[in-house]
């Protein structure tokens, strides 16, 4: 396959080397092109395989190396936002995995209706080697459900899988019960080399991604988003509990609100776990109602930790508490924690808050 180079922007919109102007998008107006978070001036990798939608503007993502493409209305998807299309889709994701090959969802609203599994709602489960490309205005909308546990796209013990572009939108507003918070547009769990890109994640139960573990105390490892907006989620934009080598750039996480911490994004490890070769740059977080970023360290009988960790290059603004809270990390320079180049504006409380 032939790789060849490109520039940006190939129609998206683009600003300076941080997100900045970002308009505000109706998730409900599927007509409405989503701007996806893109700088501006990257060279990038593009593949020329033969698709029916041009080529893959691939920033943080590898190009696929299989020719393998199917459609998901080649499986039976309607995308009305009528039909459960949640089968349709997950057929041709089952098809593609493992074949480095890329499922492709085109312009529509699909609806997405939760099955149950010992009370987690599991939306669609990707696969290993796989790439899901979802048109800008292509959104996966999640049936209201009462789950307290849930997740629209599942990556699970995978690894080598890339989501690009598309919107996902949860039930927040619609959500049928009062119990729980871990509602996830993405939840990726004991997986390893998984990118996000250009996606818009609106109005979860809980966060817009979360990264973590479950079957195993593995952590996930080596993950990348880049160039996405997680806006309106109830709990966090963005949650990091078990993680080694995370990078989080070029994105927008913003009007979180709902139930606490509530913050843009928050490194949280629970027990035992940890938060470790991180990287937060180039993001706008803005209009939470907790803190901007969040480094939060619980003392538990068997030790979590948060370590080796760069913040750099955000506009931390608008936020009801403060910029960046360091909670619990006594020492912030054997930790390997550094904060540069931030800039921060009409955040309630102080720039970077420490407590114990």
């Amino acid at each position: 396959m032939l790789l060849i180079p490109v520039m940006l922007c190939l129609g998206y919109h683009c600003s300076g080397n941080v997100v900045s102007q970002l308009p505000d998008y109706s998730i409900s107006d599927s007509s409405q092109k989503f701007d996806s978070v893109l700088t501006s001036d990257i060279s990038i990798i593009a593949s020329d395989i033969d698709l029916p939608y041009g080529p893959i503007p691939l920033i943080c993502a590898s190009p696929p190396s299989s020719t393998l493409i199917r459609n998901v209305k080649e499986f039976g998807a309607i995308g009305d936002s009528v039909t459960n299309d949640r089968k349709a889709i997950q057929a041709a994701i089952d098809e593609v995995g493992g074949t480095d090959g890329t499922v492709y969802v085109p312009s529509g609203r699909y609806l997405i209706q939760l099955t149950e599994v010992n009370n987690n709602g599991v939306g669609l489960q990707l696969k290993n080697n796989m790439t899901l490309w979802m048109a800008p205005d292509a959104e996966l909308i999640m049936k209201p459900t009462k789950l307290g546990h849930y997740s629209i796209l599942l990556a699970l013990n995978i690894e080598k899988t890339a989501v690009i572009g598309g919107i996902l939108s949860g039930d927040k507003e619609t959500h049928l019960g009062t119990d729980g918070e871990w509602g996830m547009g993405i939840d990726i769990r004991n997986s390893k080399e998984i990118t996000v890109q250009g996606t818009f994640l609106s109005q979860f139960w809980g966060d817009g991604i979360y990264i973590g573990k479950k079957l195993s105390d593995e952590p996930s490892r080596h993950i990348t988003i880049c160039n996405i907006q997680s806006k309106g989620n109830r709990r966090q934009g963005l949650s990091a509990t078990h993680v080694d080598g995370l990078i989080i750039k070029d994105s927008l996480f913003a009007n979180t609100s709902g139930t606490p911490p509530q913050a843009g994004i928050d490194f949280e490890p629970n027990e035992g776990q940890y938060v470790h070769n991180a990287t937060i740059e180039n993001c706008k977080i803005q209009n939470n109602e907790g803190d901007g970023i969040q480094l939060w360290l619980n003392q538990f009988p068997t030790p979590a930790s948060i370590k080796n960790c760069t913040i750099r290059n955000n506009q931390i603004e608008g936020n009801s508490d403060a910029a960046i809270r360091v909670h619990g990390i006594a020492d912030l320079a054997a930790s390997q924690i550094s904060f540069s180049n931030n800039t921060y504006k009409n955040n309630g409380k102080d720039d970077i808050e420490i407590t114990n």
